[in-house]
């Protein structure tokens, strides 16, 4: 008998390839167990290790094939995306809210502040005493009594458009 040990070893392989093969044959595939719980909020949750006290093993009946997998990857990212853009709209109707409050709070100061000082040129027109403005040309011009009633009936008349109190 010819023992080289070129044969010896290929022979001892032998046996250990035929195991190897033997044990995938024979082996199911999907020896990992799922498990499914419901948190307190009712939300379902699947994992590979169980929570005590709260899951529920799961038997899987087939691993799923490739093409589900990638069909199940392509659903999850557009719905990943679908939320994506949910979140953006909501994050640009924020900023668009913020803008008109902002715009609606700057105007309401605006008219505060108009309408404060229409009630103190009400007030100074109306006690009595010589009033003066300007002219385009810089030089004072003092007001008769019916140009200080005609300038406050204005600011009256523009304080009831402004609904000031």
């Amino acid at each position: 008998m010819n023992h080289s040990p070129l044969r010896a070893t290929k022979l001892f392989r032998l046996p250990l390839i035929f195991a190897a093969i033997a044990s995938l044959l024979f082996t199911p595939i999907n020896q990992a167990e799922v498990y499914k719980w419901t948190d307190k909020e009712g939300k379902v949750h699947y994992s590979d290790k169980p929570i005590e006290g709260k899951t529920k093993a799961l038997k899987m009946k087939r691993r799923p094939s490739e093409k589900e997998i990638y069909q199940a990857n392509k659903r999850a990212k557009s719905i990943l995306n679908h939320q994506q853009k949910l979140q953006e709209i909501a994050r640009d109707d924020a900023q668009d809210k913020k803008i008109i409050a902002d715009g609606e709070e700057k105007a309401e100061k605006k008219r505060l502040a108009y309408c404060q000082n229409a009630q103190r040129q009400i007030f100074r027109l109306g006690r009595g005493r010589r009033t003066y403005t300007t002219n385009d040309d810089g030089s004072r011009y003092f007001m008769s009594d019916e140009d200080k009633n005609k300038m406050i009936d204005e600011y009256k008349s523009e304080m009831a458009k402004k609904r000031c109190n």
